[in-house]
């Protein structure tokens, strides 16, 4: 049960750790399930675009805790850990096929910061991934059962990101001209000035 509920939420919690670190620099940014950027492209801050993926360490190395030390914590814990190790995963699996490297954070943070747009995908995903064998090597299944496990926690996740994008079309409203123009913008320099 916590899989599903952590993992609809597990996409907005990530955005709110943009927003967060936007609005300590006080940046005004179009905020939905699925985004957070700021209107006026120019105002993109490296710790902004870091808010999101930096949260979700945080919120998995915690969930990892609690299901490593707590009796009472321990499904919640390891639902926490585990939905957000797959959101980053999930999006380094299509950031992979579909070759948008410099469109997902860790590539827009390697953009701001000047450095390989590889960067910040591999020091992200091995932390995830580090973390996800930790948490299987302390789970007591057989070799099968660990995979079943994988497999239906995946599922669980999916059905909890679908239930996001569907609330994500019927709750706000389309983002207004300037995100749209700064989104526009945005591409073009990516693929004039590729890293």
């Amino acid at each position: 049960m916590w899989m599903i509920i952590l993992s609809a939420l597990a996409a907005p919690v990530h955005e709110l750790g943009h927003w967060l670190v936007y609005e300590m620099y006080d940046v005004r940014t179009h905020y939905t399930f699925l985004s957070v950027v700021p209107l006026e492209l120019y105002n993109t801050k490296l710790l902004g675009e870091a808010g999101g993926p930096l949260l979700n360490v945080v919120l998995a190395a915690t969930g990892y805790l609690l299901f490593a030390k707590s009796k009472n914590m321990n499904q919640f814990g390891l639902a926490l850990s585990l939905t957000n190790i797959y959101s980053r995963l999930l999006v380094y699996g299509g950031t992979l096929y579909f070759h948008t490297w410099a469109i997902q954070d860790e590539g827009i943070i390697s953009i701001v910061n000047g450095t390989n747009r590889y960067l910040y995908y591999i020091v992200f995903g091995s932390f995830f991934l580090f973390l996800l064998f930790i948490i299987f090597k302390k789970i007591k299944l057989s070799c099968s059962g660990k995979f079943d496990f994988l497999t239906l926690t995946i599922l669980l996740f999916s059905v909890g990101i679908y239930s996001q994008l569907i609330l994500q079309e019927n709750i706000f409203k389309k983002p207004p001209l300037d995100y749209l123009k700064a989104k526009e913008l945005y591409k073009i320099m990516t693929i004039l000035n590729p890293l």
